[in-house]
């Protein structure tokens, strides 16, 4: 989703950027990431017109 809005952004000033996502894994662990559900919705919370304005923004590329 960030990487879209970098694109995005990016592209809008002429800029040449690649964006690169990366996940890190212990394979003796399992080959799954683990997320808390603790933290979900959190940037909600400690940031609310971020989250705000990144909700707007992605409803305007569907």
């Amino acid at each position: 989703m960030e990487s879209l809005a970098f694109a995005a952004l990016t592209h809008h000033a002429g800029i040449k950027a690649a964006v690169i996502c990366v996940t890190l894994l212990d394979r003796l662990k399992g080959d799954q990431g683990r997320l808390s559900l603790d933290g979900h919705g959190s940037i909600a919370v400690k940031s609310p017109r971020r989250f705000k304005l990144v909700q707007q923004e992605s409803e305007t590329y569907d």
